[in-house]
C-alpha cells in the first residue's frame, strides 16, 4: 500500500508540474501577432498622430488663442476662417469705434508654417491700400509672439 500511494503521489506531482511549465511557456511566449505589429511600422526618431477638427472648431481655438496673446492690445480681433481667412476688429479713432476687416488668402509651406497674403482691407465701408495700412499696424501695435508683418511683401 505504501508504494501505491507513494507512485500516485509523484504522478500527481509531475502532472501539476507538467501543467505548470506548460500555463508558463504560453503566458511568456511573445505573441506572434505582436512581432508581426512591431516589424510593419518602423521604430524612428518621430511620433505621428492625428488630429480631426473643423473650420468652426479652428475659429473657436484660433480666438481663445488670440484673446489670449493680445489682452493688453488697443485693438480686439477675431478671426474668421472662411475661404480666405478673415480678421474683424474694432479701432477707437477720436473715441469712436470704427469696425475693420483684413481678408487673407492662406498658403501652407513646407515646414508647416502658415503665410498669409493681404488680399483687402478696409475701415467701414472704405477699402484702403495694404501696404501702408501693415506698416502702421507694424509700428504702432504690439502682435502676437510668432506673427510677423511685412508690408512690402
Amino acid at each position: 500500500m505504501k508504494n501505491k500511494w507513494k507512485m500516485g503521489f509523484l504522478i500527481l506531482l509531475g502532472i501539476d508540474l507538467l501543467f505548470a511549465i506548460i500555463i508558463l511557456s504560453l503566458v511568456m511566449a511573445p505573441s506572434k501577432d505582436i512581432e508581426r505589429e512591431i516589424a510593419k511600422h518602423p521604430v524612428g526618431e518621430h511620433v505621428s498622430f492625428h488630429v480631426k477638427s473643423n473650420k468652426y472648431d479652428l475659429n473657436k481655438l484660433i480666438n481663445h488663442y488670440l484673446d489670449e496673446e493680445a489682452a493688453d492690445s488697443p485693438i480686439h480681433y477675431r478671426v474668421v476662417l472662411a475661404d480666405e481667412v478673415e480678421l474683424y476688429g474694432k479701432i477707437s479713432i477720436f473715441s469712436e469705434e470704427i469696425n475693420m476687416k483684413l481678408t487673407f488668402k492662406p498658403k501652407a509651406l513646407k515646414n508647416g508654417d502658415l503665410v498669409l497674403r493681404q488680399e483687402s482691407m478696409s475701415l467701414g465701408d472704405l477699402p484702403l491700400p495694404n501696404s501702408y495700412v501693415l506698416k502702421f499696424i507694424s509700428e504702432n501695435y504690439k502682435l502676437p509672439k510668432g506673427v510677423q508683418i511685412r508690408p512690402k511683401e
